[in-house]
């Protein structure tokens, strides 16, 4: 046992105003093994470590004199390093390091998660470490799903076993895999269960991501121009360009759910250029926006996309929460009727025409 350690608890018994006797008793040892600790001619077995610490009120790292700041920093510059040779292209290297890093520090869950993805692309065996190292991949991948708390490398672990299993032909259990990742991340993982355009299941998936990153992508450029600190002009460009994004992923007409977001953009549209006292595209972008909506109110049950890029991929209108009981329609002439932008036109010829038109559509359900 090293004198730090001895001196450490030498100095909390002494903080705490207790006699070996006393800490002894408190931690349900002899007094010969508190002296003997002190001394440094004996350690504590593991599990006196931990009563130990907690008696104290200190982590183990603290109590074993581990300087957890030179530490970190002992561990930025291995990750930095592993970095540094990837980025040079020298993979044996590389590799050699990580797994020497493990070694030395294999409850640290940054180099975990390089460890491992290093064993799947083990340079060694032509970067099919998959199946070479299954057996330390499956046990790692096991106690960081059932032992970890660091969500970046449970979902390492998740992913490399769904790799696992696809290499293996077991789709079944690599999809039950898949369903414990985050919604958002199950596209890219199913869609790499299967060969690249060699099967219908790898359209099918492929097209379902398209879609679902589709409106990742369109919610950020939408969210973006609705809360940046730049004028209403500004604000129309950035809506603009998510207009143009569905423009390239859905042909004309082959909108399906993208018929509410077309929706929404143009109203948003219109409420900027109202700001702006541009009744003309106001008027314009209004009857664009409450015509989507009406699309949208009328699709079919089920909706399956004919564009390239989506091709096949069914959307049903019933399996949306809306959190409205109301067709969509009555819930945007709503709005309107809520903005306080549109009350010095209420009684124009052009808002009341609007208004007029679209109003019929308005339903107290869906």
């Amino acid at each position: 046992m090293t004198k730090t350690i001895a001196d450490t608890i030498r100095h909390h018994r002494k903080r705490l105003s207790l006699t070996q006797e006393q800490l002894a008793e408190r931690v349900g040892v002899s007094f010969q093994a508190v002296s003997k600790w002190e001394c440094g001619t004996a350690t504590p077995d593991l599990s006196m470590i931990v009563v130990l610490a907690n008696f104290f009120d200190i982590t183990t790292d603290t109590l074993l004199g581990v300087d957890i700041a030179k530490k970190q920093e002992r561990i930025d510059a291995i990750i930095a390093e592993f970095d540094r040779l990837s980025n040079l292209g020298r993979e044996k290297e590389r590799f050699d390091y990580i797994c020497a890093a493990y070694r030395d520090y294999p409850g640290d869950n940054r180099i975990l998660d390089k460890y491992l993805w290093s064993l799947c692309y083990d340079p060694y065996h032509n970067n099919d470490g998959l199946l070479v190292h299954e057996e330390e991949i499956t046990a790692l991948c096991s106690r960081v799903m059932n032992e970890c708390v660091d969500d970046e490398v449970r979902y390492t672990a998740i992913s490399i076993l769904c790799g696992l299993y696809r290499d293996k032909g077991d789709i079944a259990r690599a999809k039950e895999m898949i369903a414990r990742l985050p919604r958002e991340m199950q596209g890219e993982e199913t869609e790499c269960l299967y060969s690249h355009g060699e099967s219908e299941e790898w359209w099918t998936a492929i097209r379902a991501n398209t879609n679902n990153l589709t409106s990742m992508l369109y919610i950020k450029l939408r969210n973006q121009a609705l809360h940046a600190p730049v004028s209403n002009e500004e604000q129309i460009t950035l809506l603009k360009k998510a207009e143009a994004l569905l423009q390239i992923i859905y042909d004309e007409g082959d909108y399906g759910f993208a018929n509410y977001y077309f929706g929404e953009l143009y109203l948003y549209i219109a409420n900027r250029y109202r700001m702006m006292g541009d009744d003309e595209h106001c008027a314009e972008y209004l009857t664009r926006g409450l015509s989507f909506v009406r699309a949208y109110d009328t699709l079919p049950a089920e909706f399956v996309h004919t564009s390239h890029a989506v091709r096949g991929y069914v959307f049903r209108p019933s399996e949306v929460y809306s959190g409205y009981e109301g067709s969509m329609m009555k819930l945007e002439l709503e709005n309107l009727a809520s903005l306080s932008i549109y009350d010095d036109v209420r009684d124009a010829e052009w808002y009341r025409e609007i208004i007029e038109r679209f109003s019929p559509f308005a339903s107290d359900s869906k």
